[in-house]
């Protein structure tokens, strides 16, 4: 059992740096002005290729669910990171639109999509026992990447006069390196190897995509992820202008654009913890609610101008887009099981498709509206209060009351299995000590 700890825990780290790296992905903001400048190209144009490169991810994420019938993740992981490195390298030679959006778009978005599977998938097999914070550590690394490699990448650029080809050069040659050393390591576990165990996340029953696609969890599910991800989305997208918006320099917009990176990081890994302690309801619940809180103090914000009440706003934020995230996740694990889950969740994924679109045109066709982003965020603020309502009735409280009862249960059966083990382990030790005195007594 030692070292299946030791084995799972070396992988999670390996899968945490492929993720860091795969999120780079994201980043596409902090490299867009470079583009504007060089190519000429208008802010609408290359949102479009942000718009195209969620397509692409869910395409790629879902269709890798279906190549691990067939093949192991090790040659998914191979085959995602040569599409996105591929892709990277060839944006660092691009002149055309056309080209980018291939590149950037359809083979970056597909690339990282199948590797973010495979990887994710993976882990959660690792993890039986404590699948949230194991997904949870892993898209915290997701979630930093742009402040941290995205920021460093912009760092050289900035550094070299504005050579932004060479960076993606070497971030497309690093993709190749650190995703084919990432598919060589990491693998499922064996059928037959004895994984620890939850109470919470035993006896759960395998259901297909055709079941889960038929299921309410499914439906309100779906409904409430394009309202949640179109709202986080929209709000990701124009942190740095609500910021400057109130009054903030462009360093202090920086800044709070960080804020708002690490909160979404962070939240990723709290709500892992969340959901493996207090259960799916409470977790898929939590992240809509904080969400509220958060567009409403945004909305205060905008409105008073107060820099402190938009800080804290970033700061709740993470736990909408992130935590929410990791809280759906853990909880398709706890109610259609985890060998189906590389089907499942990116199933559930493809609601980014409509909500890469609805969210960053909805702030941009409201802001000329005389009110600036007042009218959009009041219209997110009433997308996630829905989201919230929706939320309440994903996971039922019967479904939660049936589930502690299954906990009580289990516990009870594996505390009386403990005690009688500990009962025989006593009984053979007093007859071996019994044995022992009538040998010397003999002697």
């Amino acid at each position: 059992m030692k070292s299946i700890k030791r084995t799972r825990i070396a992988y999670l780290i390996i899968g945490m740096i492929a993720m860091l790296f795969l999120g780079m992905i994201y980043a596409w903001s902090n490299f867009t002005k470079y583009f504007e400048a060089d190519l000429g190209w208008t802010p609408s144009q290359l949102s479009w290729v942000f718009t195209l490169m969620m397509i692409g991810f869910c395409i790629g994420n879902l269709g890798s669910g279906f190549m691990m019938r067939k093949i192991s993740a090790r040659a998914t992981i191979f085959i995602g990171g040569a599409l996105l490195g591929t892709g990277f390298v060839i944006v660092s030679f691009v002149q055309s639109y056309v080209v980018m959006l291939l590149a950037y778009g359809i083979l970056g978005g597909v690339g990282m999509g199948m590797a973010y599977n495979a990887v994710l998938s993976s882990m959660v097999r690792w993890f039986p026992d404590r699948p949230g914070i194991a997904s949870g550590m892993l898209l915290m690394a997701l979630g930093v990447s742009a402040l941290t490699v995205g920021s460093g990448a912009v760092a050289i650029i900035e550094a070299n006069a504005g050579a932004w080809r060479g960076v993606f050069l070497g971030l497309g040659i690093a993709f190749y390196v650190i995703l084919f050393t990432a598919g060589m390591v990491i693998k499922h576990p064996p059928a037959e190897m004895q994984m620890p165990t939850n109470p919470q996340y035993v006896d759960i029953v395998e259901r297909d995509m055709k079941q889960f696609a038929r299921s309410r969890f499914f439906r309100l599910c779906y409904i409430a992820s394009i309202l949640v991800s179109a709202s986080s989305l929209a709000i990701i997208g124009r942190a740095s202008q609500l910021a400057t918006g109130i009054g903030a320099d462009l360093t202090t917009a920086t800044l709070f654009v960080g804020i708002l990176s690490i909160s979404n990081g962070v939240m990723r890994l709290l709500f892992g913890l969340v959901l493996d302690a207090r259960g799916p309801r409470f977790a898929v619940i939590l992240g809509p609610f904080c969400g509220v809180i958060s567009l409403l103090l945004i909305l205060g914000a905008t409105l008073l101008k107060s820099l402190p009440m938009l800080l804290i706003a970033y700061l709740l934020f993470g736990c909408m887009y992130g935590g929410a995230g990791v809280a759906v996740g853990g909880t398709v694990v706890r109610m259609f099981g985890s060998k189906t889950y590389a089907i499942n969740m990116p199933l559930l994924q493809t609601n980014l498709i409509v909500a890469a679109i609805i969210g960053p045109q909805l702030m941009s066709l409201m802001y000329n509206d005389g009110n600036g982003y007042v009218t959009a965020l009041i219209v997110l603020l009433l997308m996630t209060v829905v989201c919230l309502i929706l939320s309440c009735f994903q996971v039922t409280r019967a479904e939660d009351r049936q589930l502690r009862r299954k906990e009580h249960v289990q516990k009870e059966t594996q505390e009386a299995a403990a005690a009688e083990a500990a009962a025989e382990e006593a009984i053979a030790a007093e007859t071996a000590a019994e044995e022992i005195v009538t040998e010397e007594t003999e002697a």
